[in-house]
């Protein structure tokens, strides 16, 4: 339910900077789409999975590892 709420985080935010077109299906395959998709579909994956371990009342280093890697991984694709 997070991811879908990000792609349409990702979709109107060409209407709201205000470059609004007639083709903003094309702006899913733009370089910035593709960041911004990678960074609210890594923050849903972070969270989701954290709340989870929370509410169960496990701790885990797995978590630990898998936040650090995606947060890594965001960084290493948005300066390439």
């Amino acid at each position: 339910m997070f991811m879908l709420i990000g792609l349409l985080l990702v979709f109107i935010t060409p209407l709201v900077v205000g470059v609004g077109s007639i083709n903003l299906l094309a702006y899913f395959t733009s370089p910035e789409a593709i960041l911004f998709m990678l960074y609210y579909t890594s923050t849903t994956i972070i969270c989701s999975y954290g709340i989870w371990l929370r509410q169960s009342g496990r701790r885990s280093t797995v978590f630990y590892l898998m936040s650090a890697v995606i947060v890594l991984l965001f960084i290493f694709l948005a300066n390439f």
